[in-house]
């Protein structure tokens, strides 16, 4: 697809590695986080507790590379240690501090994007709408087996 110049978009472009797997591929950090907190106006338990998002930055996320993995207050050496059963922050605390930067920046970078905090939950969901819809209108037909 031809994209606008002015788009950013965030990863790369993994077509080098599609047409040569022994391409050079830099080690990058790949960012993980639970989005869970309360949503300001929301209905029942939805709307208990603090709505603010940034509150929550250092909660259930993860960073990780080729190697290692930073989980909350946990690092982890995915070399050594596949299972992840050992924390070693103590042995590497650089490393955690260089995850915890990068984090901290992504988080910068992604926060102002998070436009839909205050979204309404108590709306209709579409698909299940059309879903009883349907089954109201004609049923739904049971699933059949197809015959390759």
């Amino acid at each position: 697809a031809k994209l606008p110049k002015k788009v950013d978009l965030d990863g790369r472009s993994l077509v080098p590695l599609i047409e040569n797997p022994k391409a050079k591929w830099s080690d990058r950090y790949t960012f993980f986080h639970q989005g869970r907190w309360a949503k300001a106006g929301a209905p029942g338990r939805w709307s208990k507790g603090n709505s603010n998002p940034d509150d929550f930055q250092h909660q259930r996320f993860a960073v990780r590379n080729e190697r290692w993995r930073l989980v909350g207050k946990s690092l982890h050496d995915l070399d050594a240690d596949p299972g992840e059963r050992t924390n070693v922050i103590g042995k590497h605390p650089a490393v955690a501090a260089k995850m915890m930067k990068a984090y901290d920046a992504w988080w910068k970078e992604v926060r102002p994007l998070m436009v839909n905090e205050d979204a309404p939950l108590d709306i209709g969901k579409p698909f299940i709408e059309l879903y009883n819809k349907q089954k109201t209108a004609g049923g739904i037909p049971k699933w059949k087996k197809p015959n390759f």
